[in-house]
């Protein structure tokens, strides 16, 4: 399941939206239920949501779910009702057949779209070093640009720009690989790959399981600098919620 903050009175007021693998979008509405998430999106015959996020465009507020079994990220206006900004968008012909969004994540104006490899039956992703792709579009779905691709991508998840006080990273887009549990950093600007996240005395920091990475936000959800994540270790049989700071 994967959990997005609404902070709009749009969607119904929702404080939470949810999108699961089994297809299905629900909102939790406090003031229409303060126990129980209400189905909003029903796609289950075709959908295996994999990651989903908010972002504005226009002056309105979409939402965006990736669809890791259709292959394709679906947008939902305020409302929930699906959305398209063209037949192109979120769409990328240098990608090889076989890739699938695994994630979407809205970061400043721009939406970063994650490239798994599916497996025979598309319904999860299949690791390996040099499986995955990462984009970079416009909130209404226009490719800006691919992150530079190499064996540093396993099935990439995890998505987040670290600040200006994050050490040797500063500025870097971060990509948290499940596949591997490694943090790749790219020039937010060219898309070129860096380096790895590491740890001292300088080897590659490993999260086995590793799903999503966010940043704080200086006030109650913990320092800006300080990089939050959480993964699913023994095959996802256990969770692990931590910390990472820069030294």
């Amino acid at each position: 399941m994967e959990p997005e903050l609404n902070g709009s009175s749009d969607f119904g007021g929702a404080r939470f939206i949810f999108a699961t693998e089994d297809g299905t979008i629900s909102a939790w509405i406090p003031s229409v239920d303060q126990f129980n998430a209400i189905l909003k999106v029903d796609h289950s015959s075709t959908a295996i949501y994999k990651g989903l996020t908010l972002a504005s465009f226009g002056g309105a507020n979409y939402l965006y779910a990736a669809n890791f079994h259709g292959g394709v990220v679906e947008v939902f206006d305020k409302n929930f009702n699906p959305f398209s900004f063209s037949p192109t968008a979120f769409t990328d012909s240098g990608i090889p057949a076989g890739y699938a969004p695994f994630n979407v994540q809205a970061i400043g104006s721009a939406i970063v779209v994650t490239f798994a490899k599916q497996d025979k039956d598309k319904e999860d992703e299949v690791a390996g070093n040099g499986f995955g792709f990462v984009d970079v579009f416009t909130p209404n779905g226009v490719l800006v640009m691919r992150l530079q691709q190499g064996s540093w991508m396993n099935a990439p998840w995890g998505v987040a720009l670290a600040p200006s006080n994050f050490g040797e990273l500063s500025n870097r887009l971060l990509i948290g690989n499940f596949g591997s549990g490694l943090i790749a950093a790219f020039d937010a600007s060219t898309g070129s790959f860096v380096s790895f996240l590491k740890q001292s005395p300088g080897a590659p920091m490993k999260i086995n399981g590793l799903w999503g990475i966010g940043f704080g936000n200086g006030a109650a959800a913990g320092p800006t600098n300080t990089l939050f994540f959480a993964a699913g270790d023994a095959n996802e049989h256990h969770g692990l919620f931590g910390t990472i700071t820069a030294k």
